[in-house]
């Protein structure tokens, strides 16, 4: 059963968005690792966003469960990024129609590298996990944990952790 906290965090993210996802930009493709997928556009090289369309899942028994993980809605509105956080820099636009993921990760692999290296983790290998399925907030700390170093942290300007202060990460941002 999810957390308390993870409920928030989607309800919030569902309400007042400002982060994008064009899903596994940065894990399964993007600079280094190969294109993006068909309605991806350029995969979000400008504007700290994708331009990949977003489609809010369907439900045709409400209630319905949202995943733990991929997709759970998309944003209606736009938001500016305070801070530099990995591939985003500060005072960029993320677009509208975002999309919205569950409150797990999906695991850690030799894809990731450039962002596990971001964080300050001298050898990625150690956290490694292509299983995934932890609460972000619980993968977070154990990447701390892993690499011995203080996350979530400020250096000047730039936001160093998993997830950036508006809930997203990677250059496309969900």
């Amino acid at each position: 059963m999810a957390s308390l906290r993870s409920i928030v965090w989607i309800f919030f993210n569902t309400r007042l968005v400002q982060c994008q996802d064009c899903s596994g930009q940065g894990e399964t493709w993007g600079p280094g690792i190969g294109p993006p997928p068909d309605g991806c556009g350029n995969g979000g090289q400008s504007g700290g966003g994708t331009s990949g369309t977003c489609s809010n899942p369907s439900c045709s028994s409400p209630p319905c469960a949202a995943p733990l993980t991929g997709d759970v809605g998309c944003t209606t509105v736009s938001g500016t990024e305070t801070y530099a956080h990995e591939l985003v820099g500060a005072g960029e636009t993320i677009a509208s129609n975002a999309h919205i993921y569950g409150p797990f990760e999906a695991g850690f692999g030799s894809q990731q590298d450039f962002l596990i290296t971001g964080w300050g983790c001298s050898t990625p290998s150690v956290v490694y996990d292509t299983e995934g399925g932890k609460d972000l907030d619980i993968a977070e700390k154990q990447v701390s944990y892993l690499c011995s170093v203080t996350l979530p942290r400020m250096d000047g300007n730039t936001y160093i952790g998993m997830v950036g202060e508006c809930g997203g990460h990677t250059s496309d941002y969900h």
